[in-house]
């Protein structure tokens, strides 16, 4: 589970997902997890490495090269928010590390994840500073065939 945005030095508040064509897949269904829905939220709120910069860096394949620190957990001017990705965060002790992963698994795991399949043609919409989302595994497959649109962007001000 994830936001967008969270290795780039901008603000990443909405996400737009679509899937434009799909061919061989088995599994692979959205994942979608609002915070207020995830029941140890307040286990890693109350930690102290909550509000402590994480680094963040892409690889080369995004085609960012910033390195960009920001907390898992930020007030917005709509509340409590949430900003994380497992895949590109750069711990720098053994303490952040676990913290990490076992928030990751802790949302991963939560009841409160929901797996929703995304048909060809439809369009998803989340707030990103409230919505994690992620995929369920595909069964291997060497002719599965997606195209995806993900767009993100701020609201206006």
């Amino acid at each position: 589970m994830h936001t967008d945005g969270t290795f780039v030095d901008e603000a990443t508040e909405w996400l737009l997902m679509m899937k434009f064509a799909e061919e061989n897949a088995v599994g692979g269904e959205s994942r979608f997890l609002h915070i207020d829905d995830w029941q140890e939220r307040g286990t890693f709120l109350d930690d102290l490495l909550s509000a402590q910069p994480f680094l963040y860096k892409a690889p080369g394949s995004k085609n960012v090269n910033a390195c960009v620190e920001r907390p898992v957990f930020f007030q917005s001017q709509f509340g409590l928010a949430i900003s994380f990705i497992d895949q590109f965060a750069q711990p720098r002790s053994r303490e952040e590390a676990r913290y990490l992963h076992d928030l990751s698994e802790s949302m991963e795991a939560s009841c409160g994840t929901h797996e929703v399949p995304l048909p060809v043609g439809d369009l998803v919409v989340l707030n990103n500073y409230f919505w994690l989302h992620g995929r369920a595994p595909f069964e291997k497959n060497p002719a599965l065939h997606r195209e995806l649109m993900r767009q993100r962007g701020t609201f206006a001000k």
